[in-house]
């Protein structure tokens, strides 16, 4: 086979050009609206449903980076910016897609430091969204009031979360029910047994010994059987949650992703949160009484005796499974969400000033 030999001229010429500094030399024309979503460990998948939500049910442009590796839970990105690129050109590229970007979406207060490896001018010109998943924010409402002074748009993902930043909105976090319903079988249930299952990531922050002590006499009796898992991939999760007759949240802070992924299987969902956050919870829904939530509230010296009701009354359990999955469809399903959020981005308003040091 012949070699065809390169000439020095063309290595050299092709070397000058191989450079992240070079300048954009087209500007995009007759594109979408665009938003660019930067999260850190994509908690709970919402950037990726986000963006997938976006392509196939809005005319926007949507881009979905994590600025981290994923966590044990292994959750899908779209894109994962590499901090370490030696030659700086995925953030070169990443100042394109910024500048080009109508809506900055940062999800949480630790993803503000990308923004200090762009070049790109933010202030008065780009719709600031910051997307609290609690963390920081919970008992700091200082934080919210900074973001809104500097013109961002506060969303927060649980309701709970407006305890501490009451002018903050509340975006339903996605949920894709056209992957569950395609992905996991319903189950024929077993009379001789009724699984509480129980999944939690930071047991402290879920109440889970107080749980697992509430219910320590209940499944000392044999039919009810508690089922916890941690540590365990998604998929594994949401396999394991499928199989069970209800299922515990939480006795903090009320639901969560994992609540209401549960409610989308059509499954009876225990949680429980602070009085106050409880007054939240059901304004963020509109509903008045407490018996009105999708989710049936318990505390430490009531959820035992509700796992003992849901365990023999299959007409309760059904109500409760059929209140939860009504709920998630009409406000956590993805084209409700996008829907929702896609307006939020078009009444935004350009920041006032960008925040460094949040």
């Amino acid at each position: 086979m012949r070699k065809t030999l390169i000439r020095q001229e063309t290595v050299e010429l092709l070397e000058s050009n191989i450079t992240p500094t070079n300048p954009t030399f087209r500007k995009a024309v007759g594109r979408n609206r665009m938003a660019i979503h930067v999260g850190s460990r994509n908690i709970c998948e919402i950037s990726t449903l986000l963006a997938r939500g976006f392509w196939r049910y809005t005319d926007w442009a949507y881009w979905s980076v994590m600025t981290a590796d994923p966590s044990w839970l292994c959750e899908r990105h779209t894109w994962k910016l590499d901090y370490e690129d030696p030659d700086g050109r995925e953030f070169k590229m990443m100042d394109d897609i910024v500048r080009e970007s109508e809506v900055v979406h940062l999800s949480s207060y630790n993803t503000h430091a990308f923004l200090k490896r762009t070049e790109s001018n933010l202030r008065g010109r780009a719709k600031m969204v910051i997307h609290h998943h609690g963390g920081r924010l919970r008992g700091h409402g200082e934080i919210a009031d900074r973001e809104l002074a500097a013109g961002y748009t506060v969303l927060v993902s649980t309701p709970d979360l407006l305890l501490t930043a009451p002018r903050a909105t509340w975006l339903p976090s996605p949920i894709s029910l056209e992957e569950l319903d395609h992905t996991y079988f319903g189950w024929e249930a077993d009379p001789s047994r009724f699984v509480v299952g129980h999944g939690y990531t930071v047991a402290e922050n879920k109440g889970t010994y107080n749980f697992a002590r509430a219910m320590a006499e209940v499944t000392r009796r044999g039919k009810i059987e508690l089922l916890p898992w941690h540590g365990i991939r998604r998929p594994q999760s949401l396999w394991l949650m499928s199989q069970c007759d209800a299922y515990f949240a939480s006795l903090l802070y009320g639901p969560g992703v994992g609540a209401y992924e549960a409610m989308a299987f059509g499954i009876p969902v225990l949680c429980g949160c602070s009085r106050e956050e409880l007054y939240w919870q059901r304004e963020a829904l509109g509903v008045e009484r407490t018996d009105d939530l999708p989710w049936i509230f318990v505390e430490s010296n009531t959820v035992a005796d509700w796992v003992r009701m849901l365990a023999t009354d299959p007409g309760l359990c059904a109500h409760w499974g059929a209140k939860g999955r009504a709920y998630v469809e009409e406000y956590h399903d993805v084209p409700k969400v996008v829907e929702r959020l896609k307006a939020i981005y078009e009444a935004a308003e350009p920041c006032r000033e960008v925040l460094w040091d949040v």
